[in-house]
């Protein structure tokens, strides 16, 4: 089973609206493999934000979030965000790839090797906005597109 498979059976079962975005949604719109991927974004929507997390803990994954640019808050229990970015970690502590070291007290850094991800084991979500039926970009609200003409679908693929 391909990543995208495996993404979209784990997010079935969560039941929340996303969106896969990056590399792997040129991908899929272009329908062939245009280079590895070492990650996968998926964007949720900011009112799902505390679900996805508690799902994610409550599987068993580890998840951070950035705090600026160098350090990752670790997440042990969904009323303990700092909500400072718009994205979260989310990765399973048998993940090869990356490798957390304790800073301070649940503040983490990061290092990870630039190899191709092939199991899903790590999944970054990336939180946006959506309002009456708009799509809003993250970064400036005024800016927005109907949610039909934001999010494409291949099958049954956002």
């Amino acid at each position: 089973m391909n990543l995208i498979d495996q993404l979209n059976n784990f997010m079935a079962n969560i039941g929340v609206d996303y969106i896969i975005c990056g590399g792997h949604a040129i991908d899929l719109f272009l329908g062939r493999k245009t280079r590895p991927h070492k990650d996968l974004d998926v964007v949720i929507y900011w009112e799902d934000r505390d679900e996805i997390v508690q799902h994610m803990l409550n599987e068993g994954w580890d998840v951070y979030e950035p705090i600026g640019t160098l350090y990752l808050h670790k997440i042990n229990d969904v009323s303990d965000q700092k909500r400072i970015k718009t994205n979260i970690w989310c990765v399973k502590p048998a993940n090869q790839h990356y490798e957390f070291t304790e800073h301070e007290k649940d503040m983490y850094a990061v290092d990870f090797d630039d190899s191709e991800q092939t199991e899903l084991d790590y999944i970054e979500f990336l939180f946006n906005t959506q309002t009456d039926g708009y799509f809003l970009y993250a970064r400036n609200h005024d800016i927005k597109l109907n949610l039909d003409e934001a999010v494409l679908y291949v099958d049954k693929t956002p």
